[in-house]
């Protein structure tokens, strides 16, 4: 039984229908309610705004303000959610589909009906609105947790990329747009800067720092750095402990001085009540500055480098010092020095299989494939265990006989650790790798292959082998050779950082790739600048004439996805979905019915 009573609306301008729906409702203990009746339909539609406690309307459709489907149409557009019972006359099947089919709860003939059977309606009627209010609950509780949800993830990411202390962005987000501005500023030469800040000893006459005062005067330096450092392409990490790096992009090294003296200034004027106490000295940091055009095949650590043995010049010179050191002063002196590190450490890495494989996942857009696909990605770990970009370090190490190595050593171990991961099932889903120019010039992969693909049993339709647009047209005869070798055995090809030049779009048309991933940088710029826009349209256009699916990569916000999506971009990755993980650590986090 209802414990309260039913507040009900019945809109009939007959004054004996009226009396006889009257008749059926009253002593109905298992219906208790409260019957209203207005006889016009205006009347009606002002009484139900003013009176938010009505629970269900009977209407007559034939009225003498407003007829037929017109009537049920007023009352159902001005109250969509009140359930609504029609009690008419009209036979009219016609009518009689229209207004259930349009929302109405029930539809009631005139004198086919009695008490019980209104009674029925009616109660049918509650039963349906009360379970269209708890869906109605249930859904805004969903979407506040999908809300919360989404707060919590947008979080996660913050953290993975946001060092807690400063604000700023930690070492590993730095690497990420250290290495896409080197990418950008080398396509349009143009200068790239970098600050390489520490802070200078600080020696207690009574106590030992500790880190809770360290911790303060790092959250300090930040808040300086916070208020010179403005432009929105400017980047401030957190790039050690007591290290601070400032990336300026289209800045010369005069430009990265000013920078830093005004920094350097202002950490002065700080003042002993925020940086010093009596027990310390005042707190200094020593700044070692470089800039440089990045060029082709120049590695990115050598600006590092170059930042790092001007710092070590500043804090030799004494504390709170600015020196700066170009790669042009000393780039033989750099270039030996990083290359014998990382030639040691590459051996080093291969011998004692040092590297590691991850993964970045590309999403399917428009529901192209069901089939699950993943970008391979290399990475070599330091002391610490950070992850290093192969960015950093490779391209020094072209003209050293590694890349064909280590290409080999990607192939070995991914379908090593497929098979370790999926001993006893089977995952279809297709490995992006990258290939070198090293084995494009040699052209002689599709051995290798075919003897990893027997080895494990592993599907060649799953390996999916990238060849560079640069790559690929400094060694078209023998990229077109070893792409046909390896579509042979049942590979796929895609073609790497597409887009760049247009002429290239015929010279390429050979290789016949099943993907063509798109530059980075293209897909970067694409919601901002109109040109861009246009030339991942041309880029969609020549891909679809010549069979090839297309991929966005460096994916960074939804509103770039949007517009890729309206391009009919096929695929898409990067961090806007997720940044690279282990492949071992991403494919344990999936759900076991990936396998089947």
């Amino acid at each position: 039984m209802r414990s309260k009573k039913t507040h009900v609306l019945m809109i009939e301008d007959d004054e004996q229908d009226a009396e006889i729906v009257r008749s059926f409702l009253d002593n109905l203990p298992q219906l208790p309610l409260i019957l209203q009746h207005k006889h016009t339909l205006s009347e009606s539609i002002n009484f139900l705004h003013n009176n938010e406690s009505i629970d269900l309307i009977l209407l007559d459709l034939t009225l003498s303000d407003a007829k037929g489907l017109d009537t049920f149409h007023q009352v159902h557009q001005a109250f969509p959610q009140k359930p609504l019972i029609i009690l008419s006359g009209n036979s009219n099947q016609a009518v009689v589909q229209e207004t259930l089919k349009e929302g109405a709860t029930d539809f009631l003939i005139k004198g086919t009906f009695d008490s019980s059977a209104l009674c029925c309606s009616i109660q049918h009627a509650l039963e349906i609105q009360k379970q269209k209010l708890e869906l109605e609950l249930q859904n805004n509780a969903l979407q506040a947790l999908s809300k919360q949800l989404e707060i919590a993830q947008s979080e996660i990411k913050k953290l993975e990329t946001i060092d807690s202390l400063t604000n700023f962005y930690n070492r590993t987000q730095f690497d990420d747009v250290f290495l896409s501005e080197w990418k950008r500023l080398q396509r349009e030469e143009q200068p790239l800067a970098l600050i390489l800040c520490e802070l200078d000893p600080i020696e207690a006459e009574i106590d030992p720092v500790s880190t809770t005062w360290e911790d303060h005067i790092l959250h300090q330096i930040a808040e300086v750095m916070f208020h010179i450092i403005k432009r929105p392409a400017d980047c401030v990490a957190r790039y050690s402990e007591n290290q601070f790096v400032i990336l300026l992009p289209n800045t010369d090294i005069l430009g990265a001085t000013f920078i830093a003296e005004a920094i350097r200034i202002q950490v002065q004027k700080l003042g002993a009540d925020y940086l010093s106490t009596s027990n310390h000295q005042p707190t200094t940091l020593s700044f070692g500055i470089t800039g440089h055009v990045p060029r082709y095949l120049e590695a990115p650590s050598l600006l590092i480098e170059a930042a790092h043995q001007a710092l070590i010049g500043a804090k030799a010179r004494g504390r709170h010092q600015v020196n700066w050191q170009t790669i042009r002063d000393a780039k033989s002196e750099l270039y030996t020095r990083q290359t014998l590190h990382w030639v040691g450490k590459l051996h080093q890495a291969l011998q004692n299989d040092l590297f590691k494989l991850y993964v970045q996942p590309i999403h399917s857009l428009n529901r192209v494939s069901s089939i699950e696909s993943f970008d391979i990605l290399l990475r070599l770990c330091d002391q610490s265990g950070r992850a290093c970009a192969p960015e950093m370090f490779l391209p020094m190490l072209e003209q050293y006989d590694f890349m064909a190595q280590i290409d080999q050593w990607m192939i070995e171990h991914l379908l090593l650790e497929h098979t370790q991961i999926y001993a006893h099932k089977k995952f279809e889903a297709i490995y992006f790798i990258k290939l070198s120019a090293a084995t494009c010039k040699a052209g002689n992969l599709s051995e290798l292959v075919q003897q990893q693909l027997n080895l494990y049993d592993f599907p060649a339709s799953q390996l999916c082998f990238e060849i560079s647009e640069s790559v690929a047209l400094k060694n078209l005869s023998s990229a077109v050779k070893l792409s046909q070798s390896l579509k042979a055995l049942g590979c796929q090809i895609a073609l790497d950082d597409f887009g760049v030049d247009f002429k290239t779009f015929k010279q390429l048309k050979p290789i016949k790739a099943d993907y063509v991933k798109i530059n980075g940088e293209l897909v970067e710029g694409i919601t901002e600048d109109p040109i861009l826009h246009g030339i991942l349209e041309s880029i969609k256009r020549v891909a679809d004439v010549m069979n090839s699916k297309t991929i966005a990569k460096q994916v960074r916000s939804e509103m770039t996805l949007n517009a890729l999506d309206n391009l009919g971009i096929n695929y898409a990755q990067g961090n806007h979905f997720e940044r690279a993980l282990p492949l071992k650590q991403y494919m344990s986090m999936q759900p076991s019915s990936v396998a089947h």
